[in-house]
């Protein structure tokens, strides 16, 4: 049997736009997963090459944070998670 753990902090907040901004910056981030998984790439400048047009287009945030998601995207993929080192888990 395969365990995964996770640490979560539950922050009570009141701000829908912060909300939303998360649930954003969360979507950037899977999309740049995938984007690096599919197409090899471990550099943030080839990952921007590849998705930044895209994201950009689809994702009405400040356009600094793309590149924010990258670097945890790319960070995520370094640790092994989705190359079949560490399963991704079952949603």
């Amino acid at each position: 049997m395969l365990a995964h753990r996770a640490l979560v902090f539950r922050v009570p907040w009141e701000h829908p736009d912060l909300n939303w901004l998360l649930a954003e910056f969360r979507l950037l981030v899977n999309e740049s997963i995938r984007v690096a998984l599919r197409d090899d790439i471990r550099s943030r400048a080839r990952l921007t090459r590849a998705a930044y047009l895209d994201l950009s287009a689809r994702h009405a945030v400040y356009k600094q944070y793309i590149p924010s998601a990258y670097e945890v995207a790319l960070a995520v993929r370094a640790s092994g998670v989705g190359t079949g080192m560490i399963p991704l888990p079952d949603l």
